[in-house]
């Protein structure tokens, strides 16, 4: 784990790290108490510093897994005042490949929707990729979503050509000018 202090702000962020297993993913989160407002939250709060650790991991979790790359995945966590933010990268298919193509496998389309849709599929509750018949499938960003609202937060989707901003329960979308490879997925909390 690696911090960096930020000279203009006084504060410490999470550098961007690699991870790609369980491991290495535990090995970057474990870093968060080094940044001050994180380790105040540990202290004052530890279940809601649980949470907070939950939630990331399970962002970075899918990230690796759904990315399906051997490159992992990298994420970068900093504070801003009462804000923190934390984002993650992978350099797989991307969100909307990973669903046209399992969709188009399990016969519910040709596997040609356009990336909003597939961004509003992965959305759902009930939805995944990855079936499991021992492991619940498809509540990760369910919860997410739930987990911002608690916090009035705010989450940040890019894939293929697509954004999608998710505020208070409203989605934006937007089309991005250029394609990206892989998913970048970014939330920001009031702590």
């Amino acid at each position: 784990m690696r911090i960096a202090n930020d000279v203009s702000t006084k504060q410490k962020s999470l550098i961007f790290n690699n991870f790609n297993d369980e491991k290495s993913i535990e090995e970057n989160l474990n870093g968060l108490e080094q940044i001050p407002k994180m380790k105040e939250i540990k202290s004052q709060s530890p279940e809601k510093y649980q949470e907070i650790w939950s939630r990331l991991y399970e962002l970075s979790s899918n990230a690796v897994e759904h990315g399906e790359n051997e490159c992992g995945a990298v994420s970068n966590g900093y504070c801003n005042k009462n804000k923190f933010t934390f984002s993650v990268f992978d350099f797989g298919k991307g969100l909307a490949e990973n669903v046209n193509l399992y969709n188009k496998n399990i016969g519910v389309s040709n596997g040609d929707w356009n990336t909003k849709k597939c961004i509003e599929w992965a959305l759902d509750k009930a939805n995944s990729t990855k079936q499991s018949t021992t492991i619940p499938r498809g509540a990760g960003f369910y919860t997410t979503l739930n987990f911002l609202e608690k916090y009035n937060g705010q989450m940040s989707i890019y894939t293929s050509d697509t954004y999608c901003f998710i505020k208070n329960g409203k989605k934006q979308f937007k089309k991005m000018k250029n394609n990206i490879l892989g998913t970048i997925v970014s939330i920001s909390i009031h702590i």
